[in-house]
């Protein structure tokens, strides 16, 4: 029959430690040879050894744990995966069990001469010059007045930024600067492409000779023209900006023009007062095709230019029943009244903008609350199919009041000839 180990009855090893202690004591206290001696010296034969090789002749009491090891007093960090045998009665030797050290302290830690030179983070490359870089012309700040810019003929150039129509793909110049104030700028002797942004061709849009536009000061402005066969000249106009109120008033000037006090080209904060052709015509004060109520009459076909200086945003059919937006028109529009339609012709709208962003509907009634029987954000060309004889509405919105005068074309084709 097995006895069960000593080891698991806390008090009764503590007593049998006493008893050990004292039998020791009396040990070290009798003569060597001494007939009342009680414990003999002999070699420890148990299955766990003693420190003091004190055996009585009997197993270890813990014989039956072969990995348990003695406490020790001096044990002040086990950190062991071998418990003591006096596991399940911790005492001050073992306070520290599994606590880390101070020596332990930065044992994750990276130690400060592993730390070199090469873990520092190394400064980016700088970027080489880009073709549009070489391309630039900083003319710093521009004052009021006539400014001339001398071009080289051998000055870097970049390719596909002219946007006026009609003329041939040009090696152009970027000339970047900023105003002085808010001002008129015009080129009195060239065409000239102004851009959304530098090195960018998109939204870009041309300012023909002559024209002028409204800029803000402190904006930094782009402008690509044509690099000259041989070294010249060009002139940049700046005529400071009047502002004028109240905004939006207009007038006709005569059968083909209007006067307006509106916000111009990059201008959408200062209103100054210009004269602008109408897309077709000008009549009560008002360009024709500006609102619903004087649309753009087409019978079988329409091309127009539509400066959005000279027309007003009057038109939002956000919410209306087929209307393929979720979200507010900001910009200006133009509108289209499509008479005589035969039932299987198409209608087809052609926009020739850079920007593409117009949103097109196509109504049988003109409001900003009729239903969209057709209506997309066009990139260059919707057709549309009419179910029925009749007239129609195409109103071609601007979703942003960004500077713009698109090219559109209005025009009513029978199936056959799509």
């Amino acid at each position: 029959m097995m006895r069960p180990s000593f080891h698991k009855t806390p008090l009764l090893r503590r007593t049998l430690t006493l008893l050990a202690a004292l039998a020791l004591s009396v040990a070290c206290s009798s003569e060597p040879d001494g007939p009342d001696r009680p414990i003999d010296i002999a070699e420890d034969v148990g299955a766990d050894t003693d420190s003091g090789d004190l055996d009585g002749g009997q197993p270890d009491a813990d014989a039956a744990d072969p990995t348990d090891v003695e406490d020790d007093a001096d044990d002040t960090d086990v950190d062991a995966t071998t418990p003591d045998a006096d596991a399940e009665d911790p005492d001050a030797a073992d306070a520290d069990v599994d606590e880390p050290d101070a020596s332990d302290a930065d044992a994750d830690e990276p130690d400060a001469e592993e730390l070199d030179a090469s873990d520092a983070e190394e400064p980016d490359a700088e970027e080489p010059p880009t073709e549009c870089d070489a391309a630039t012309l900083d003319l710093g700040v521009l004052e009021a007045g006539a400014n001339v810019v001398e071009l080289r003929a051998d000055l870097g150039t970049v390719a596909g930024f002219d946007a006026c129509e009609g003329s041939a793909p040009t090696d152009s110049v970027i000339l970047r600067f900023e105003l002085a104030e808010n001002s008129q700028i015009a080129f009195p002797s060239s065409d000239a492409t102004l851009l959304q942004s530098t090195c960018s061709a998109v939204g870009a849009f041309c300012v023909d000779a002559g024209v002028a536009f409204n800029a803000l000061s402190g904006v930094e402005l782009y402008v690509a023209v044509e690099r000259p066969t041989e070294a010249s000249s060009i002139t940049i106009d700046v005529t400071p900006l009047v502002p004028c109120s109240p905004e939006g008033e207009r007038t006709c000037v005569d059968g083909a023009r209007i006067e307006a006090c509106t916000t111009g080209f990059a201008s959408p904060q200062v209103a100054t007062r210009v004269v602008v052709d109408c897309p077709q015509g000008c009549e009560d004060n008002a360009c024709l095709g500006d609102t619903c109520a004087n649309p753009i009459l087409v019978d079988s076909a329409v091309t127009v230019e539509a400066p959005g200086e000279a027309l007003s945003n009057s038109f939002d059919n956000q919410g209306a029943t087929g209307c393929s937006w979720d979200t507010p028109s900001l910009g200006r529009e133009v509108v289209f009244q499509v008479d005589h339609v035969e039932a299987g012709e198409n209608i087809e709208i052609t926009i020739t903008d850079p920007l593409r962003f117009y949103r097109v509907s196509i109504m049988q009634s003109c409001s900003e609350t009729a239903e969209c029987l057709e209506s997309a954000v066009l990139g260059s060309v919707l057709t549309y199919e009419a179910p029925a004889s009749g007239t129609y509405f195409v109103v071609v919105d601007a979703e942003f009041d960004l500077p713009a005068a698109p090219e559109i074309s209005v025009e009513v084709h029978a199936v056959s000839e799509i």
